[in-house]
């Protein structure tokens, strides 16, 4: 009798021999990666102001300074291109250029006796006087929520050379210490002085390095820029250029 090839056992392939099952080039899984990083930063600070005063004033008092950031990152890749967020606390400070001396304006006045023989007193010179007490630098924390593009370039199956472009958006926290924000005299830095949200960006540059199957060091090298204005003062711009090098850990929850 006839016997259908499919009907006897001996006869039939299974589909995936057949090429019928699905390629396994094709895959969807995009690992995650959880990890945290930490960045020394060298803040260099911009100051436009209402007059070249107050800016000059802004400059001779505050120098670029040391800051650091603690991040929490969440990556994933797909392809060679990766994606990524995370959480940061970003401390930006300046260092003030003695710390026991501001640099600000006063005005040397004159007596003028009117016909009523009322005193009243003139400005004749403004000047810049120094004055001696224990102060603090300008120093700003903000709560940072970054987000990553970029792509990597295997080395070899443990090494990686990465680029990245990065958005990030800060929430003002604290901000304090003493600066001559208007150039009559000395102020203490107020949250209210400084814009709450602050937009800013980076490129960066590093190299990634697998010890273990789920375990990954990084270490780059990045710029940051600010794209908006701290400051809320009439007529004062304020903004930061960071240079910053870290150093991460990650684990990968799925290979």
């Amino acid at each position: 009798p006839y016997v259908h090839p499919f009907s006897d056992p001996t006869r039939v392939r299974p589909t995936t021999k057949m090429g019928l099952g699905l390629p396994k080039v094709i895959s969807t899984k995009m690992p995650l990666e959880i990890g945290l990083a930490y960045s020394p930063r060298w803040n260099t600070q911009t100051i436009q102001g209402p007059n070249d005063t107050s800016v000059r004033l802004r400059e001779l008092n505050e120098q670029d300074a040391v800051g650091h950031q603690f991040e929490i990152q969440f990556n994933t890749k797909y392809k060679g291109w990766t994606l990524g967020s995370g959480l940061g606390l970003d401390l930006r400070n300046q260092r003030l250029d003695k710390p026991t001396q501001i640099t600000y304006q006063l005005y040397d006045s004159i007596p003028f006796v009117d016909i009523n023989l009322d005193t009243t007193w003139l400005p004749w010179n403004y000047r810049d006087t120094t004055v001696n007490d224990n102060f603090n630098a300008p120093a700003y924390s903000y709560i940072r929520i970054p987000v990553r593009l970029g792509k990597q370039f295997e080395l070899s199956t443990r090494m990686a050379l990465m680029i990245q472009a990065e958005m990030g958006i800060n929430f003002l926290l604290t901000a304090k210490g003493d600066a001559v924000l208007f150039e009559n005299g000395i102020d203490q830095v107020q949250p209210q002085q400084l814009q709450g949200i602050l937009l800013n960006g980076a490129l960066t540059t590093g190299v990634r390095y697998r010890v273990m199957d789920q375990w990954t060091v990084q270490a780059d090298l990045s710029v940051y820029q600010d794209l908006s204005n701290m400051s809320s003062l009439s007529g004062t711009r304020q903004a930061f250029r960071t240079y910053s090098g870290r150093i991460g850990l990650f684990y990968t929850l799925d290979r």
